[in-house]
C-alpha cells in the first residue's frame, strides 16, 4: 500500500508555498471542495455485502468498505464495516465542506490508496501580544478505512501529504 498521495491526487492553491512533493495541482482560482475534487481526480466509495466462502446462504452483519475502480486503478477493499456503519463519499465530504465552510479550499488531497481525504483551509491570522502573527488552518478528515473516524482540528500546519496529516 503507498503510503503518499494517491495517484496525484492533490489540489493546492498558490496562498501557500507549494507543497514539497511537487505533485498534483496548483490552482490560481480558488477553488471549492467538489471543484478541487473534479480537479484532483473523482474516485467514488462504497459498502458492499460481506458473504461466507464456505456458506453463502449464512447472514453476515459486516460490509466491505471498497474504493470503486477508476479508469486507472482497479476496484479496492479498504476495509470492513459493522452494520451501524455510516458512509460519507469523498463527494458528499466535500459537499458538506462547502455547505459548512463555505469557503475555497487551501489544499485537498487523498492519501493512501484512497484511505483518507483531507480538507485544508488557510484561516486569517492572529497576533499574539503585540507583533508575533500566527498562521493556522482548518483542516477536515474523512477516513476509509473503517477504522477511524471523521475529524476536524484547527493547527499551524498545513495538510498537504501523509507527514503533515499525522501532525495533526
Amino acid at each position: 500500500m503507498s503510503d503518499g498521495i494517491f495517484n496525484q491526487r492533490f489540489v493546492q492553491s498558490r496562498e501557500i508555498d507549494r507543497a514539497w512533493h511537487m505533485l498534483g495541482t496548483v490552482t490560481d482560482e480558488p477553488q471549492s471542495a467538489e471543484q478541487a475534487f473534479e480537479i484532483a481526480g473523482v474516485y467514488d466509495t462504497e459498502l458492499q455485502d460481506l458473504i461466507s466462502a464456505s456458506n453463502p446462504e449464512l447472514a453476515v452483519p459486516y460490509r466491505l468498505l471498497v474504493r470503486t475502480a477508476t479508469t486507472l486503478e482497479p476496484e479496492l477493499v479498504l476495509g470492513v464495516v459493522g452494520p451501524e456503519y455510516r458512509l460519507l463519499t469523498p463527494r458528499e465530504f466535500c459537499r458538506v465542506w462547502d455547505k459548512s465552510v463555505n469557503q475555497a479550499i487551501t489544499t485537498l488531497g487523498v492519501l493512501h490508496e484512497g484511505k483518507e481525504l483531507f480538507l485544508c483551509k488557510k484561516l486569517a491570522p492572529f497576533c499574539v501580544g503585540s507583533e508575533d502573527e500566527i498562521q493556522t488552518f482548518l483542516t477536515a478528515v474523512s477516513p476509509y478505512d473503517g477504522i477511524k473516524a471523521y475529524w476536524a482540528i484547527i493547527s499551524p500546519v498545513a495538510v498537504v501529504c501523509a507527514n503533515t496529516s499525522q501532525c495533526q
